[in-house]
């Protein structure tokens, strides 16, 4: 099983900043497989942000206009993220700076997963815009789109872009023609789709259908796999890729079996419990390779 970096991954404690510093620590730290929010300026640019609410922007604490909520270009680039907890601020990115970045460091493979086509679920404008920024091979390779509609995905197929990763969720909640493992693996079979996400309800409840996309060669992803007991349930599952917000753990599983021995020593007898708790804590709260 392989570990998903969601927005970018863990940076600092801090979780879904979509930010340069979780990229570059993400990768640093042991990461090969990213997930990235993705969405389209006011002047037609794409960058990775969640999405244009009240919400994010107090999460991000970047000025948030009610009247005209998405920003341009120029204004996004201004902005400093977590300014609170980062004096100098976090860095936004564009799709662009995610593109050199690829290019750079060729063992890595990104989900970009383009919430704008979750809010705007018909825009085939929008679908082929954002397909015609994939110019080169070596990226298109190494990347796939998650979409939530099934017009959303034709259009980005239709326009070229081969690596569609469609959404499956609960059956009652899906659209008509998408709901049943048989019709999810015709529409799969169709546009040759070699990965999908899959809702963790659907997978716990459907069993059947995770092993029907393996039989199908098909690779599934799946959110929000945040404990490290969450991943050993994954682990179970057969799951192929999951996302989360946990960080990965620096050193051997030798020497981080030291230290949580050598923690939990001080947790039962040493003067500084409180100290070494909350070491042991973090310890416990990452992914150990």
């Amino acid at each position: 099983m392989e570990y998903n970096a969601h927005a970018l991954g863990n940076y600092r404690g801090h979780i879904m900043t979509n930010c340069k510093e979780a990229l570059k620590h993400s990768y640093i730290t042991g990461f090969s497989f990213f997930e990235v929010d993705i969405q389209r300026t006011s002047d037609g640019h794409f960058v990775a942000y969640h999405l244009w609410t009240q919400a994010d922007a107090d999460r991000m604490q970047v000025p948030f206009v009610l009247s005209n909520p998405v920003p341009d270009l120029k204004t996004f680039l201004n902005y400093l993220y977590l300014t609170n907890a980062f004096p100098e601020g976090l860095t936004p990115l564009t799709l662009e700076n995610i593109f050199d970045f690829m290019k750079k460091h060729s063992d890595i493979t990104v989900m970009f997963d383009f919430l704008a086509g979750y809010v705007d679920r018909d825009n085939p404008e929008l679908m082929q815009s954002f397909a015609s920024k994939f110019t080169d091979k070596k990226i298109i390779d190494r990347s796939v789109v998650e979409t939530y509609s099934l017009n959303n995905a034709r259009y980005l197929y239709e326009a070229g872009y081969p690596n569609v990763q469609p959404w499956i969720d609960m059956p009652e909640n899906s659209e008509k023609g998408f709901q049943t493992i048989e019709e999810i693996l015709s529409f799969i079979k169709k546009y040759n789709i070699k990965n999908v996400s899959m809702s963790p309800i659907r997978i716990k409840n459907h069993s059947v259908d995770l092993e029907a996309l393996h039989k199908a060669g098909v690779r599934v992803f799946s959110p929000g796999y945040n404990t490290v007991k969450d991943l050993k349930e994954a682990e179970k599952l057969g799951l192929d890729i999951v996302t989360t917000d946990l960080p990965m753990c620096g050193g051997t599983k030798a020497t981080l079996k030291k230290l949580r021995y050598r923690l939990l020593s001080h947790l039962l007898f040493g003067k500084k419990a409180k100290k070494y708790k909350e070491k042991y804590k973090r310890l416990c709260a990452c992914i150990v390779r």
